[in-house]
């Protein structure tokens, strides 16, 4: 349970690049190494798919993405259990 996320240093270029295309189709970017290969064939993957450095700076992106989900939800189970504990006291006070 974390309550911050750690932001990947990725250009501003490659950052809104990702976010237009969401998760899923970075991850099947990047888990389908022959598509870069066939790039003039294929439409829709960027020109900068098969280079080394945009993978890892789509691997750190993903990574980053999945840390920033998970606080939100430890975020959000925090404020649930707080919720429930204030509703209790409030039951226990009028009795």
């Amino acid at each position: 349970m974390r309550l911050w996320y750690t932001r990947a240093r990725i250009p501003n270029d490659l950052r809104s690049q990702f976010e237009a295309y969401g998760e899923p189709v970075v991850a099947q970017i990047l888990g389908r190494p022959y598509t870069h290969q066939a790039w003039p064939v294929t439409p829709g993957v960027p020109l900068r798919a098969g280079t080394v450095e945009s993978r890892r700076h789509g691997h750190a992106w993903l990574r980053e993405q999945h840390e920033k989900e998970g606080a939100r939800r430890t975020i959000s189970e925090v404020m649930e259990i707080a919720i429930v504990i204030l509703v209790a006291i409030e039951v226990l006070q009028h009795r």
